[in-house]
């Protein structure tokens, strides 16, 4: 019974080590998509106030038409909730994981008892 009792506890620490790398992977990226929202804010208000008779546009001979696109607020929106929305999932998944394992802790404390 003991083996069995530390087979699964070696299995459930497994399984803690992956939420804990899936975990750092989402910091990861909510960090990342919000680093890139920042830059792409800065980049907008740069090329805000660019013209055409600015330096770097007057050297250019070619005379290439300036691309005004922007990414819009909605497109930056589904970026950001998709990632709040896996990230929210993982949350729960964890919560699940931690609600299983104090269960499972509990009944193997009361099995050493018996």
């Amino acid at each position: 019974m003991i083996l069995d009792i530390l087979a699964l506890m070696t299995r459930l620490q497994e399984q803690a080590r992956e939420h804990a790398r899936r975990a750092k992977c989402l910091v990861f990226t909510l960090n990342r998509d919000l680093r890139d929202k920042d830059m792409s804010v800065r980049v907008d208000e740069s090329n805000a106030e660019l013209k055409r008779e600015s330096l770097l546009l007057t050297l250019d001979t070619r005379g290439l038409p300036i691309d005004t696109r922007k990414y819009t607020h909605q497109e930056n929106t589904m970026v950001t909730r998709a990632t709040l929305r896996d990230s929210n999932q993982h949350l729960l998944n964890c919560q699940h994981f931690r609600s299983l394992l104090d269960l499972l802790l509990k009944q193997t404390v009361q099995h050493l008892n018996q």
